[in-house]
């Protein structure tokens, strides 16, 4: 009689507690240990980071996390009221042009002197307001490009590049 295999025992996901670990998410070092997080979200957080900080952060995530290691920013997108309506949300409002700046071969192509370490790849999407979001893909593309108030959130993913 054969022995049942174990069933296979999956990592338990490293949760950072903002009070505990981070404490102040622009105090850097975070209280977390390089290259020891595989996934992170920051789901309505980064606009609330200070434009003149936002390299100092990307390059604390880039610290935290493993090699292959993966972020997923979600952000009030730039042209709509509510990127803007509350009176904490720092300036400048996000775009999806706003994360080049965290890729280290594009900085190098555009002669972009920045002192920055981090290095992520990305990709991005967006959350429509409910009227687009039904629409027709061509309909919906050209909503977002001409409208405002369609695009709500940019969803970001990030991927570090060793």
């Amino acid at each position: 009689m054969k022995k049942k295999a174990a069933a296979p025992t999956l990592a338990k996901p490293v949760i950072l507690d903002v009070q505990k670990d981070i404490m102040n998410p622009l105090q850097f070092p975070w209280k977390v240990k390089s290259g020891s997080v595989s996934e992170m979200t920051c789901a309505n957080v980064f606009e609330f980071v200070p434009g003149s900080d936002r390299g100092k952060f990307m390059d604390e995530v880039y610290r935290v996390l493993t090699d292959t290691g993966k972020v997923l920013f979600s952000v009030r997108y730039w042209n709509t009221s509510i990127a803007i309506q509350d009176y904490q949300y720092q300036w400048p409002p996000l775009v999806e042009a706003s994360f080049l700046y965290f890729n280290k071969g594009w900085r190098e192509a555009n002669g972009l002197k920045r002192d920055l370490k981090c290095d992520f790849d990305f990709t991005y999407g967006y959350n429509v307001e409910p009227e687009t979001a039904g629409k027709s893909d061509e309909v919906r593309s050209h909503n977002i490009k001409h409208y405002s108030n369609v695009v709500q959130v940019l969803q970001v993913a990030l991927t570090k590049r060793p």
